[in-house]
């Protein structure tokens, strides 16, 4: 499954450091566990489980999510949608490199 097809339904990251952790599991060829993700009644993809896995995957240089990766569900009604991979990276890298507000 191309992992930019995806809709997310989360703005932000609630750890991003945890994405790092992520990584380096990865780069040692350890396996995460799979994130959920619902086939909608319009036949798109949306992340139910798993935000952190899946930018984990992308930022490591994954683009395609292997079927050990994932599981599918069928749903008739889906959370908000804000976008897909690039717009949530978009976002995450706004917060994380914005200056702090005082």
């Amino acid at each position: 499954m191309q992992i930019e097809s995806i809709w997310v339904s989360q703005r932000q990251l609630r750890n991003v450091a945890q994405v790092v952790s992520m990584q380096i599991a990865l780069s040692r060829g350890n396996r995460l566990p799979p994130v959920t993700i619902a086939c909608c009644e319009d036949d798109s993809y949306q992340l139910e489980d798993g935000h952190h896995r899946l930018v984990a995957y992308w930022l490591s240089g994954q683009q395609v999510l292997q079927p050990h990766q994932y599981f599918l569900v069928q749903k008739d009604r889906w959370k908000p949608r804000f976008g897909q991979i690039d717009k949530l990276l978009d976002r995450v890298l706004d917060a994380v490199c914005s200056p702090t507000k005082s």
